[in-house]
């Protein structure tokens, strides 16, 4: 009996296999060099995709992102990260099962553009695209941002203090303000990012001195002190150093050092860095009790005054 033969699937199907399971290598097999996707190279759009994935896996994306077919566009379809809240959109073209075009009709030609952006949009600057041709002042912009870059984002462990990253900084400022307004260049972005990423942290450390006064003065035991030293301290908390947290992790007590998760191999150490964090940590936990307890004060008095 001569076995049944197993079906072939075509080429958008097996696109759409390999996306969901966010095999990079399989979609450089499944694809055609001679095309271009999104605007693109093959080299190009894959290794966008590929960042995008890795970010996935960083920020803790365990199980693989989920595909949904739009319910009235067949040829639309999503991948949805639940980490971040987030699909990117796929626009298929086919032909006899073979694709002739990759979109999402997403543009960017103004600065507001850009700023709306987030670092998974699958979207490509202008100089990268095939019919960009670079001028010898691009060529060594770009060739001083990637040293730059590399310096701390390369394949060893870099730890570094807030002087460390006062020192970076000033060593490369010219550079960034020469790059940081080219926003449809966007192979200058990792440099752009990365030092836009350290002057956020390194400016609210200023805060440091401020912030360490806080810790020494804090006083739960004492409900009196405990709403004037909130009170105190509010603008801190809220205008100079909210958010500090949200970039880091990996919070190391034992080495003294936290990851800074935007890169595989950077690591912030010192006790200012520590210090934001406990402020933060402490401030909120204790304004969010005495809100609650307010709120329930609130209540408890409107129900007495209503029996």
């Amino acid at each position: 009996m001569q076995k049944e033969s197993a079906p072939t699937i075509t080429q958008k199907e097996a696109f759409l296999k390999y996306l969901e399971r966010t095999d990079i290598e399989m979609l450089e097999m499944i694809l055609d060099d001679s095309m271009t996707y999104f605007g693109v190279s093959k080299n190009t759009f894959l290794e966008k995709l590929s960042y995008i994935f890795d970010q996935y896996r960083l920020a803790g994306g365990i199980e693989n992102p989920k595909l949904i077919q739009h319910r009235k566009h067949q040829n639309t379809y999503y991948l949805f990260m639940p980490i971040f809240t987030y699909s990117l959109k796929f626009t298929i073209e086919e032909k006899e099962g073979k694709i002739e075009k990759l979109y999402n009709n997403k543009t960017v030609k103004s600065k507001d553009d850009v700023e709306q952006l987030c670092q998974f949009c699958l979207c490509f600057g202008d100089d990268e695209k095939l019919r960009f041709y670079p001028s010898n002042e691009y060529i060594i912009t770009l060739h001083n941002c990637t040293i730059a870059y590399e310096e701390l984002e390369n394949d060893k462990i870099q730890v570094l203090t807030s002087n460390d990253i006062s020192k970076w900084l000033n060593k490369h400022s010219s550079l960034y303000e020469e790059v940081k307004e080219e926003y449809l260049f966007f192979k200058f972005n990792d440099f752009r990012n990365l030092y836009f990423g350290l002057e956020y942290y390194f400016k609210q450390l200023q805060s440091y001195p401020e912030v360490r006064e806080a810790l020494e003065s804090f006083c739960k035991s004492n409900s009196i002190r405990l709403h004037q030293w909130l009170e105190d301290y509010n603008r801190l908390a809220f205008c100079r150093v909210l958010g500090f947290s949200q970039l880091l992790s990996e919070i190391d007590l034992k080495n003294n050092r936290i990851k800074y998760a935007p890169c595989s191999n950077i690591y912030f150490q010192g006790d200012d860095f520590f210090a934001l964090l406990k402020f933060n940590e402490l401030y909120h936990k204790y304004f969010k009790i005495v809100e609650q307890n307010k709120t329930t004060n609130k209540i408890n008095t409107f129900v007495c005054e209503n029996n």
